[in-house]
Formats: structure tokens, sequence, C-alpha cells
């Protein structure tokens, strides 16, 4: 356990400064992934993941968040939240993401592009059911087909950086949490004491952290008894712009706040509300307006809103282009359930009061931005 030790030590000091452990053992708590996978970033991470793991009840929630996400930075600037790494090391990534979550973080582990190979292919690879082929000429000449995978290292780190499919930030982010998940459940699956402790001796050096090798045989043993359908998987409620020249993660504030409370109190992040569920779409009546100058943009949103039973009376333009995210306003509190199961049909958009500052003759309008994805 020693060499062990010595070979996992993160070598950021300042990092035990910033996590928090909680006033139980057995509490729930938050442990930060962060990958610096990426060539053309090596410096900072652009991979982040905050997991929830609650042991004494089975469950286990890992919250993707994306390393684009535009946050206050160490030094005062308004960047790219990934970028942290670079500025504060390890205590600052922490530190930053912990002020944006909104939680005590009392874990942290780092991995680089080739730690991240190595770690797969000491474990003899990993298996994973993906959604969509994986050929990224950009994350590496190895391709992928769809559907229940055994990857090797090479593999596994060409999933975790593609990013050309059609809903980039969505697949990205579930691939990313599902490798997470899959190296967790085949480390752990080692029966007994002694067959853990080979794995975590093939494993380290692979990846830092604060956890002891001691730790990290108890977490083992932990996560070993987390049941598949007690693990959710998140992603960040936004929309992706670019501004500068560079692609920004925009947060969805009431999404995320909303999000973040089901995953404390231990329930499913992605669980619509009963009220949401209830909606009955064939009672509203709907204005689209294209808000981001997207070529048929408002005429393809209405079709998919009429294909869910909502009644599209008017579509049209705003008077200028300038929505970078997609809205769904309502007048009446009665209504809000019904904004909200239609940004949630829709993927995109965040619900917002009508007030003084729209007016139409519908129950609801939606206004297209330009995080709405076209269909092909």
């Amino acid at each position: 356990q020693g060499s062990v030790n010595g070979r996992i030590a993160l070598q950021d000091a300042a990092v035990a400064e910033q996590l928090v452990a909680p006033e139980n053992q057995d509490d729930a708590a938050y442990t930060l992934v962060a990958g610096s996978f990426d060539s053309q970033d090596s410096e900072g991470a652009d991979i982040l993941m905050l997991v929830r793991l609650d042991a004494a009840n089975g469950k286990a929630t890992v919250v993707s968040i994306p390393s684009n996400l535009m946050w206050t930075l160490s030094d005062g600037s308004n960047g790219l939240i990934g970028r942290e790494l670079e500025l504060g090391g390890d205590a600052g990534l922490v530190k930053q993401v912990a002020s944006f979550a909104g939680v005590d973080i009392a874990h942290y582990v780092r991995a680089d592009a080739d730690g991240f190979v190595q770690l797969v292919d000491a474990l003899d690879g990993i298996d994973v059911t993906l959604s969509e082929e994986v050929d990224d000429p950009v994350a590496g000449n190895i391709y992928v087909a769809a559907g229940n995978q055994h990857l090797d290292g090479a593999q596994a780190l060409v999933v975790a950086r593609a990013k050309n499919y059609l809903n980039s930030y969505d697949t990205r982010a579930q691939n990313q949490m599902k490798l997470l998940v899959a190296l967790v459940r085949k480390a752990a699956s080692g029966e007994g004491f002694g067959a853990q402790q080979s794995t975590l001796d093939a494993i380290a050096g692979t990846f830092q952290t604060d956890y002891a090798a001691s730790d990290l045989l108890r977490l083992l043993g932990q996560l070993g008894g987390v049941a598949d359908e007690n693990v959710q998987m998140a992603r960040v409620p936004g929309y992706s712009g670019y501004e500068s020249g560079e692609l920004r993660f925009s947060v969805a504030p009431n999404g995320w706040k909303t999000m973040m409370e089901k995953v404390g109190a231990g329930v499913d992040p992605n669980e619509k509300s009963e009220a949401v569920q209830s909606v009955n779409p064939s009672k509203y009546t709907l204005t689209v307006k294209n808000g981001a100058g997207v070529a048929g943009a408002a005429s393809e949103c209405a079709d998919a809103l009429e294909a869910l039973g909502y009644k599209v009376k008017e579509t049209g333009n705003t008077d200028q282009f300038a929505y970078n995210e997609t809205l769904v306003v309502y007048k009446d509190s009665k209504d809000v359930a019904a904004a909200e199961a239609i940004a949630d049909s829709l993927g995109v958009g965040r619900s917002v009061e009508a007030g003084i500052y729209y007016e139409f003759n519908t129950d609801l309008m939606v206004i297209v931005g330009q995080d709405w994805k076209p269909r092909s």
C-alpha cells in the first residue's frame, strides 16, 4: 500500500485545502474526476465529471460538466472553466467546480491521455454500449461501431475524445460518463480483498488522487455494491455557441439549480416532475418565432411541436436575431409545467415568464435560439 500511495499521490499539495469531507464517513460525498485528453489543450482539463456516491443507500450519480463552460476564474477573468487547471492547478480546479456546483468536494481524481490508455489496458479493457458509431479523425484514426463494444485503451481514448456527432455535447458527455462507469465497474469486479489489492497495484500510476490506497480499497468495495439501476448519469443543462471564434457553453441557471437539488436528494436528476409528466399537449396553442436567423428554424421547430400534439397558430421571426438560447415563454404560472415540458421535449431551451417583455396571442411562445439542433 505504501508503494501504491507513492504512485497515485497528487503533486499539488494545496488541493487538500479545497477538499471538504462529509461530517460522517457514511454520508454521501462528491468526487471530482478531471481528464486532460485532448492534445490541443494538454495544459487544461477537457473532461470534468462530478460523482456523488451514497454508499449507505447503494446509489451513485455522475454529472458531466462541459470544460468550455464560461465561469469566473481565479485570475478574475471570465473564461472556460477547464482552463482553471492551468491557472490554479488542481486546487484551483477543485475550488472553481465546487463553487459552480454549490457543493463540497471531498475527493479528486485526475488522469491524462497516456494514463487513461494504460488504465484501461491494465484492466484488460472495458465494456460499453455506444448509441452511435465513433468515426472522428480529429480524435484518432480508430473506428468504433455502435452497440456493445469491448474497448482497449487506444479505442477508449478515441471514444472519450470524439465529438463530431449531430448532438455533439450530449453524445460526448454520455460516452465519457459510460467510460467512467465501466472503468469503476471493472476495477471493482475483483472478488475478495486480495483481488482488489492486485487490481489497485496494477492501475496505480495511471492516475493521481488524494485518496490513499486503503481508502481506494474501501471505495472499490462500496462501488461494487451499487446496482446498475442505481447509477444515474446527467449533464449540465445549457447551450453552446461561438463567441470570438471559440465554442463556449452557457449554463441554463434554473435547470442547473433544479438538477443539483435532485442530485443532492439522491433522486434521478433526469426525472420529470409530476406536473410536467401530466401535460396534455393538445390543450395548448403556440406561437413559434425564429430568434437566431437560422434558415427554416421556426418552421422546423413548429413541425416538431405539432408532431408532439401542440397546436401551432403562428410562426415568424423576432425583430432581431439576437437569441443564443431557445426560450419557451409563458404568461401565467399555471402554464409553467407546459413550458418546461416543451423545453424538455425539444432538448434545448428554458422556460421564462413573459412579464412586460413578450407579447403573443397564444398560450405560450417558443423563440428558437442558436442552440436549436436542426434535424438532418
